[in-house]
């Protein structure tokens, strides 16, 4: 799918009905929930305002990357998005 931003970009306009968005919104609560069960620092607010910040960027990303606004292959996208995240909670 990600071979292809027109399919991509045709999914991520679907997925923007108020149907859809409010279950990937969701995706987004839960993947935070399931990754705070699981790590170290989950009573740390800031931490989790990170992590629920970071996931709807993704959504933003994921939109700029079908509409061509980033001129960046899927891997530099998912290398550069790491690289933001641990900037992101390397100061708190």
């Amino acid at each position: 799918m990600l071979g292809d931003r027109r399919l991509a970009r045709l999914l991520g306009t679907e997925a923007r009905t108020p149907a859809l968005a409010e279950r990937q919104a969701a995706f987004g609560n839960r993947a935070v929930e399931l990754w705070f069960a699981t790590a170290p620092g989950a009573e740390d607010a800031r931490l989790r305002l990170c992590a629920y910040a970071f996931a709807g960027a993704l959504d933003a990303v994921a939109l700029a990357w079908t509409e061509d606004d980033l001129e960046l292959t899927v891997d530099q996208v998912i290398d550069e998005l790491v690289v933001l995240f641990h900037r992101m909670i390397a100061g708190l």
